[in-house]
């Protein structure tokens, strides 16, 4: 982002936000969809698998976290990026390769 700053000679004074020079020079945040990409990408590849990493990534582990705040699942970030409801419609979703990709090009073009 520094680079851009330099090119576009705006000062540190000038307090412009990170998206304000990105609009100043019409360019998209691409690290954005780069890691939606990459993270519908690896969910939908262990899903597909019976692995410890499935049991984990659906939170199928024993114990409680306690009292604060719940962490954010990766099953949680998923529903949020592909506007899915329930567990069971990722499930189904995923299982169904096809309908996956279709889905999850959908969210990352968005």
């Amino acid at each position: 982002m520094w680079t851009w700053r330099i090119m576009m000679k705006i000062s540190w004074i000038e307090n412009k936000s990170n998206m304000e020079v990105l609009n100043m020079i019409n360019t998209p945040r691409p690290i954005i969809k780069i890691m939606k990409m990459r993270k519908t990408k690896f969910f939908g590849h262990m899903m597909r698998h019976d692995t410890i990493i499935t049991n984990i990534m659906e939170r199928k582990i024993n114990g409680n976290r306690g009292r604060i705040r719940p962490r954010e699942t990766n099953l949680g970030n998923i529903m949020k990026l592909l506007p899915l409801v329930s567990y069971e419609e990722v499930k189904r979703l995923e299982d169904q390769r096809k309908n996956w990709l279709q889905r999850k090009g959908e969210a990352i073009r968005q």
